[in-house]
């Protein structure tokens, strides 16, 4: 198995400045964007959002035509219209920096001075209702609907409309069903009007970009389920899920969900998530299937090992300043767990793999984990499935037909890492067992001398008692002896 060294998350340099600086779809709506939301900023106003719309196109004398208490007329409906089309794109650090909690007595009697300023709305939506647009309105404004929501909320007025160009995929069911919900949401939405009153109240109406979603609780025909409940617990919108895409790199698209996936897990231990899973999941329950959108934000678990982890520096100003994420970990894991995949769902020859490479984005290591693109460390994470992920490697762009590997992406907030660290006891057994090996040596060693000393001294001593001078006859040194015998003969034969 090649190693996934390179393989970055943010991918290639085009695929980098996308995700960092979130570009629109159009190019020419972008700019656009760009240019009114200078001049709102420019603007002493204390209703920068109002300035940037009016910059837009959107006249004070339309704002000064809306007629409170009274249905929504045909010039309501247009200028309803313009709104649902600028608001997606305001840049959302100025969205954060202008939406404020509604001021309701203000809004209810003095509605002028608050049109076009935005409020953060947080209630429970209890009623979705599509509107079609006239063949009219989707030529000019490029759009074919647009949704009706009621909310409930805490406060003197107990009821408002939001009209929103967009909600989560999971609720149009219940739109064409009976357009009954019970759930949380959260909504950055312009003030337009006051509608006709409900029960004595004026019923304030606001248009919005899109509903921020919030579970409190799961449901099964939502889709929710208690990971979505913890994600969204922890400021995570499920709305942006819908705009993730399987067996691809990191998209424009997908930039603010996969931030604020981030930013959730960072509010979070990973202690506490830990407690929340049973064991380790089996890969092949997420590489089987094609699409991913109901394991999308579930809470799982992967252990291996890692081989890769490098630190992520984030440069988008926004992102660093609304999230508050200036950097994060990119590890490649690999799972033992043997896994084939399918390049598409009718793939008659799989990819085979003995070890299956895992993704997961972290917040932070542990402290003295080491980092870099060849480690080999055991670790064990807990954390949220974003998407099947795409990317190039060495290996898969040897092999035909396979330009990218697929991998699973995680984030979680930090790993655990198994350090290959000696406990105590074995420290004092590796410290004995040395001890052992240098008295042994020692000990040898003294021996050894002592025997080289013992054995020169014995040579040294022979050879002076033995040696034999040439002029010396044996019964000279025997004891008691003559220097001739009595036969005559040499004392030095035998």
């Amino acid at each position: 198995m090649a190693t996934m060294r390179g393989s970055s998350v943010q991918g290639d340099c085009r695929a980098n400045r996308m995700l960092e600086c979130g570009l629109l779809p159009c190019v020419g709506m972008g700019l656009l964007a760009v240019c009114f939301a200078a001049t709102a900023q420019d603007s002493p106003s204390a209703t920068p959002m109002r300035d940037l719309l009016t910059a837009a196109g959107i006249s004070d004398v339309q704002w000064a035509s809306l007629q409170d208490g009274q249905p929504t007329s045909t010039l309501d409906r247009q200028l309803l219209m313009q709104v649902l089309f600028r608001l997606p794109q305001v840049r959302l650090q100025s969205v954060a920096a202008w939406s404020v909690p509604p001021d309701w007595p203000k809004i209810t009697d003095a509605a002028d001075t608050c049109r076009g300023s935005m409020y953060r709305i947080t209630g429970r939506a209890s009623r979705l209702t599509p509107v079609s647009a006239s063949a009219e309105e989707a030529q000019q404004w490029g759009l074919d609907k647009y949704y009706r929501l009621e909310v409930f909320i805490d406060g003197p007025v107990p009821r408002v409309v939001v009209f929103a160009k967009t909600v989560p995929h999971s609720w149009q069911p219940v739109a064409d069903r009976d357009g009954i919900l019970d759930t949380s949401i959260v909504t950055d939405a312009v003030f337009l009007k006051l509608g006709p009153r409900n029960d004595e109240s004026a019923v304030p109406i606001f248009v919005a970009s899109n509903v921020a979603w919030h579970p409190t609780h799961a449901a099964r025909e939502l889709g929710v389920t208690e990971s979505h409940v913890l994600l969204a617990g922890l400021g995570m919108d499920l709305r942006l899920l819908d705009d993730v895409r399987d067996r691809q790199g990191l998209m424009a698209e997908e930039r603010e969900g996969f931030y604020q996936l981030l930013a959730a897990v960072g509010r979070t231990q990973r202690v506490d998530l830990a407690r929340r899973v049973n064991g380790d999941v089996e890969l092949r329950l997420l590489l089987d299937r094609q699409e991913y959108p109901q394991q999308r934000g579930e809470l799982i678990a992967l252990s291996g090992n890692v081989r890769r982890a490098v630190r992520i520096a984030v440069e988008a100003p926004d992102i660093r300043t609304r999230l508050g994420i200036d950097h994060y970990y990119e590890l490649n894991i690999f799972v033992d767990e043997s896994v084939q995949l399918k390049r598409h769902a009718d793939d008659k020859e799989p990819m085979y793999y003995a070890r299956y490479p895992v993704v997961c984005c972290v917040r932070k290591l542990p402290p003295g984990m080491p980092e870099g693109d060849d480690i080999n460390e055991a670790v064990r994470v807990v954390g949220f499935f974003f998407k099947l992920y795409a990317y190039k490697t060495q290996f898969t762009s040897s092999q035909p037909g396979q330009p990218r590997q697929m991998s699973p992406l995680l984030v979680s907030p930090e790993p655990y890492w198994f350090a290959r660290q000696s406990s105590p006891t074995s420290r004092w057994e590796l410290a004995w067992g040395l001890g052992f090996l240098l008295v042994v040596a020692t000990t040898w060693l003294i021996v050894w001398r002592f025997h080289r000393q013992d054995q020169r001294f014995r040579q040294s001593t022979l050879q002076r008692k033995f040696k034999l001078s040439e002029n010396t006859s044996w019964d000279r040194i025997a004891p008691g002896g003559d220097s001739n015998d009595a036969g005559g003969r040499d004392s030095t034969e035998c």
